[in-house]
């Protein structure tokens, strides 16, 4: 269980938003690592050379396009959450964590390893990903993606918490 927490805590570590302002540069670092900033000051002066200089795309767009960019932006997010979001099993209880038996024990600890296994896939896809980001767009449906993970994480704590809570009712019960 020290692994998992210890994932978890990483996966929240690993995906702080990243800064974007009016105009923003990417460079490679010395370790090979695919690097964004706003402030040109964090750019190493060796660096400079190779930087990629970019600036947001609604810099030069009027407050009517602007607005059509947002209304645009928010239904590729809502997309996104549509085909992130996890199947709910049909048939299953409230939460589906009902333990009764040593089978159901089984059953909702095969069910949350198999979530466990799908988040850690995700989470190196959006690895992968994070290293093909170039414009302002990738940027934002890449955050969007990243939160929604987020979120996915915290649902599967909730439910592992309560798979905890409710195995541990069941031993007491047997006692």
């Amino acid at each position: 269980m020290g692994k998992a927490a210890a994932l978890f805590l990483l996966l929240g570590l690993a995906f702080f938003p990243l800064q974007a302002g009016a105009e923003f540069y990417r460079y490679t670092d010395e370790n090979g690592v695919l690097r964004y900033t706003d402030n040109l000051q964090e750019v190493p002066p060796e660096k400079r050379s190779q930087l990629k200089k970019y600036k947001e795309a609604e810099d030069d767009l009027t407050p009517a396009q602007r607005e059509a960019k947002r209304q645009q932006e928010a239904e590729a997010a809502r997309q996104a959450r549509i085909r992130w979001q996890q199947p709910q099993k049909k048939g299953a209880a409230d939460d589906g964590i009902r333990i009764d038996s040593r089978q159901d024990f089984e059953r909702v600890k095969t069910d949350l390893d198999d979530a466990y296994e799908r988040l850690r896939r995700k989470k190196a896809a959006l690895e992968a990903e994070r290293d093909t980001l170039e414009t302002p767009e990738d940027v934002r449906l890449y955050r969007s993606k990243v939160r929604e993970l987020n979120e996915e994480i915290q649902r599967f704590e909730d439910r592992r918490s309560r798979f905890i809570q409710r195995a541990d009712q069941f031993n007491t019960r047997k006692k």
